[in-house]
């Protein structure tokens, strides 16, 4: 009996919860693409989205379930009149966020997380030179590893809002890496 309801107080504590995540990220990314070395330490700030679909165990630890839009990196080369290149890159991903928040006797609690993920890539680099007109397109998936941290704040017992810190790595066996270094901020209602 006693185990009965220690099973019975633990489904009463889990919730099912959707989160909307909108931030400014910045992917980068290095490599070779057709032997030429391209890289986007120029790379303009991105917005970037995410939408999540996850358990509450316990109020402190999550499990979601996501799609994230990582947004776009892009590089330019001129060189006197000689050749112009363009190389573009665009990152997906689907994965499954942990997190933890710290239960603290405050309003706001800080949280960190990891996420495993499945990203999806599209590049494209175009060059002109004196020789004509090239053009190289490149989908790949890759896995990702993440590590995320920040703060929330409950504002009633359904719907929390914060912001936090995250870093992407997109892992394989190709000629380039690639990175994301994002903020956002976020809206989560439990059900």
């Amino acid at each position: 009996m006693l185990g009965l309801t220690a099973v019975s107080t633990a489904q009463a504590e889990l919730k099912y919860f959707t989160q909307l995540d909108l931030g400014m990220s910045r992917l980068k990314f290095n490599g070779k693409f057709e032997g030429d070395d391209i890289s986007s330490n120029d790379s303009k700030t991105n917005f970037s989205q995410r939408i999540a679909l996850g358990l509450d165990f316990d109020g402190s630890n999550r499990l979601a379930f996501d799609f994230s839009n990582f947004g776009k990196a892009y590089d330019e080369s001129w060189n006197e009149k000689i050749d112009h290149g363009t190389a573009s890159l665009r990152a997906y991903s689907i994965g499954v966020t942990y997190s933890y928040a710290f239960l603290l006797e405050s309003i706001i609690r800080p949280y960190i997380g990891a996420r495993l993920g499945l990203g999806f890539i599209r590049a494209k680099a175009d060059s002109t030179d004196l020789w004509g007109f090239e053009s190289f397109r490149l989908n790949q998936t890759k896995f990702s590893i993440s590590a995320t941290a920040g703060a929330e704040y409950k504002i009633t017992d359904r719907f929390s809002t914060g912001a936090g810190l995250e870093y992407n790595r997109f892992i394989g066996t190709s000629p380039y890496t690639l990175q994301n270094f994002g903020a956002n901020v976020f809206a989560r209602y439990t059900f």
